[in-house]
């Protein structure tokens, strides 16, 4: 969040980007969000639609609220082979993490 905000640091969206998808691979919910955010607005990243999907998807499962709406962003537009991408990426972290 401090690299997100420039709190403490100078703004760095990209290095914002980064620490998220670190925190996100350690199951950290509020950060599986934040990833999410991030691929889907571009924001310090190349977007990735599926990989946001897939990041909103987790966080929404497990309480984040705002990230069913990322997730109904997402489906306007999206193509079948990035909604297949987003639903194999989904079931490897939940076989991976069990959730």
């Amino acid at each position: 969040m401090m690299y997100e905000q420039g709190k403490g640091v100078a703004k760095n969206p990209a290095l914002a980007a980064e620490w998220f998808r670190k925190a996100a691979e350690q199951d950290f919910v509020a950060s599986q969000y934040n990833i999410a955010a991030a691929l889907s607005d571009g924001d310090g990243i190349l977007p990735n639609r599926p990989q946001a999907w897939t990041w909103f998807a987790l966080a929404a499962d497990r309480g984040i609220t705002e990230a069913a709406s990322g997730l109904d962003k997402l489906e306007v537009g999206v193509l079948i082979d990035e909604h297949t991408e987003a639903r194999h990426l989904l079931a490897e972290w939940r076989e991976q993490y069990g959730h």
